[in-house]
């Protein structure tokens, strides 16, 4: 009886949070929109984002709110961007739904996977896409600001300010504490678990963070395209430079666009958490007279761990 009842609090919790989190999202959502943050296509996606991610547990939503809101803040800390920066970059400053689904479209399928069989490499698939964006975005917001012109990573050729596949020392310290501010808070919502534990899953965090944001400069230094302005003569990613002339295409492939790459960035980052989360071996389980339940090194909520045993 008692498995039971544990077993059907399940719909009406992850009913709750899907409702809480629906509330949430839209207020952080629209918040954006009316903060020039985000289009408004941008701000419906990163609402049923915010949705769906809440509704896999709370410490998807915390992770999440956390990625958001640092963002936010270093944005508005460094303000606006110069023109050289909105000159070379493909979109403005406002995040548009394509831009919101790049950097967390993985998100929202490993939180999707997470709700339909809830385990530690879901949920640490999730964290490492987070963390990925988390430290491509702190890397992109703290780096631009280097008096030190950026490198491009293949060759440590100096390049254009803002164009992608370039990495300062400035940008690198960034996208360490971009990961580490992610994997911090991560492991700080995990339930139930060891000091030990918790370091383990912070390092293995911040690694799948910084690894997705190199994997990140990689692509932009190699596959992503860059553009020329043929009246300018500047680089540039954009298609249709601001002054009205059609760009050509100097490097790369014509379909590879920044959201392309970000999104690349982020799988790298699912994975290399997914490695890790498998190397530190199968989650421990309490085997009860007629429930078990499952404690996850990711910190799971218990309700999402308790099935029914025969």
């Amino acid at each position: 009886m008692a498995a039971r009842t544990t077993n059907n609090r399940r719909p009406n919790r992850l009913r709750n949070r899907a409702v809480i989190g629906g509330v949430a999202a839209g207020a952080v959502a629209g918040a954006g929109w009316r903060g020039r943050a985000l289009t408004l296509p941008g701000a419906l996606a990163a609402w049923l984002t915010g949705a769906v991610v809440t509704s896999a547990g709370w410490n998807h939503a915390a992770a999440m709110l956390a990625f958001v809101l640092s963002g936010s803040a270093l944005s508005q800390l460094q303000g606006e961007h110069g023109p050289a920066l909105t000159a070379i970059w493909e979109k403005g400053g406002r995040r548009d739904a394509a831009q919101v689904a790049a950097n967390g479209g993985v998100a929202v399928i490993t939180a999707l996977l997470h709700l339909a069989r809830p385990g530690p490499l879901p949920a640490a698939a999730y964290m490492g896409a987070l963390a990925a964006s988390s430290a491509d975005t702190w890397a992109t917001e703290i780096g631009v600001r280097s008096a030190a012109a950026p490198r491009r990573i293949t060759d440590g050729r100096p390049i254009l300010a803002g164009m992608s596949g370039g990495v300062t020392a400035l940008g690198l310290a960034g996208s360490i504490a971009g990961a580490a501010f992610l994997a911090g808070v991560a492991v700080c919502t995990l339930a139930r678990s060891r000091p030990s534990s918790r370091l383990r899953q912070f390092v293995g965090l911040c690694l799948a963070g910084i690894g997705g944001s190199l994997v990140d400069s990689l692509l932009g230094a190699t596959v992503q395209a860059s553009r020329r302005c043929p009246v300018c003569q500047v680089a540039t990613e954009r298609r249709i430079h601001q002054c009205g002339a059609s760009t050509h295409r100097t490097r790369g492939y014509a379909w590879v666009q920044n959201d392309a790459v970000n999104v690349a960035a982020t799988v790298v980052g699912a994975l290399l958490a997914v490695v890790w989360q498998w190397r530190l071996g199968e989650p421990r389980t309490r085997q009860g007279d007629a429930v078990r339940s499952v404690s996850y090194a990711t910190g799971n909520n218990s309700i999402d761990a308790t099935v029914i045993t025969a």
